[in-house]
């Protein structure tokens, strides 16, 4: 059976993001449409850009064109159903700071974050027309499926004055590890495996001969591919998150198995002669303080990675060379 040393991925999503180390940018390949100027006054929608870094609350001096280089795109808008009875108690300052800078444990950021997590990645799975698949009888928002990439999927609020003066929305946002630039105007996160969408937004790596991967840029010749992300929780059970956290064999054999069947359901089939879809647990906070119990509430991710067969190389799987779709 073809696949890739056990965890060989695990981590590398957080600890490409923690790193602070970025792809070189592309050199364009063709003509680049400038940018207009946002006005101050334009209206967020879905679609807004911004080129903030951090992106627990959203300012408008911020905003940009998404023709210029951005940090978060603005998917959907959801409303909190606990929002406007916290903010009638308390004072709206106070809300606004709690929710927007909050990473705790406990309290009502604790359940804001829990609720927004999922509302946000719903946003997400709408946009890309994902919101009644399923995957193995299973409900894609129950496996928080999501398309894999450099980015995560968050929630944000407006400005601490905008929220002051009634803005209470939370904006669902995709946060991107290293800044894009969308080449044409009519792009949007929709567009993803668009081929002309920026390639750093894309998940790569290139294997070696011993099976470890190398961060590679998704316009050059690699081996592997995110195709999707799941919450291990979401399919499996507790002892399976035990077993996988132990680098456990069979469990990541079974989640090999859920992966050919969820990147087959999600883009369609491909030429299992030169392809294989295989299984491994990413990196986060919930594994790293795992120990011997499981936080039901916790996030366990996995990703689903599309890979060459041994001494092959493609300039992309997402579509072309009897990859995807073929």
């Amino acid at each position: 059976m073809h696949r890739r040393l056990t965890a060989a991925l695990a981590g590398v999503a957080l600890l490409t993001l923690l790193s602070g180390c970025a792809l070189p940018l592309p050199i364009p390949k063709g003509p680049v449409e400038v940018p207009e100027p946002i006005p101050a006054d334009a209206a967020v929608e879905v679609g807004s850009c911004y080129a903030a870094l951090t992106v627990r609350a959203l300012d408008q001096d911020d905003r940009v064109s998404c023709g210029a280089a951005h940090y978060v795109d603005i998917i959907g808008f959801v409303e909190w159903p606990e929002m406007e009875s916290l903010v009638a108690e308390g004072n709206a300052r106070q809300v606004w700071e709690e929710l927007s800078g909050y990473y705790g444990i406990a309290g009502d950021a604790h359940r804001y974050d829990l609720w927004t997590r999922d509302a946000c990645g719903d946003a997400m799975r709408e946009l890309l027309g994902w919101d009644g698949m399923q995957v193995s009888g299973v409900a894609a928002h129950d496996l928080r499926l999501l398309p894999g990439g450099n980015f995560t999927v968050e929630s944000v609020l407006a400005d601490s004055a905008g929220f002051r003066g009634g803005d209470h929305r939370v904006r669902c946002v995709v946060s991107w590890f290293d800044p894009v630039t969308y080449p044409r105007s009519d792009l949007t996160i929709a567009s993803l495996f668009d081929r002309d969408f920026p390639a750093r937004a894309r998940d790569c790596y290139t294997a070696d001969e011993e099976g470890y991967l190398d961060i590679t840029p998704c316009d050059r010749p690699h081996t592997d591919q995110t195709m999707l992300t799941f919450d291990a929780l979401g399919l499996f059970d507790e002892d399976f998150v035990l077993r996988a956290a132990d680098l456990d064999d069979d469990a990541f054999a079974e989640a090999s198995r859920f992966c050919e069947a969820a990147v087959r359901v999600a883009y369609g089939s491909w030429n299992a002669n030169d392809y294989f879809a295989w299984g491994t647990s990413y990196g986060s906070e919930d594994w790293t303080v795992l120990r011997d119990d499981v936080d039901p509430e916790g996030y366990y991710p996995f990703g689903c990675l599309l890979s060459t067969t041994a001494g092959v190389t493609i300039d992309d799987l997402v579509e072309g060379g009897g990859g995807v779709g073929s």
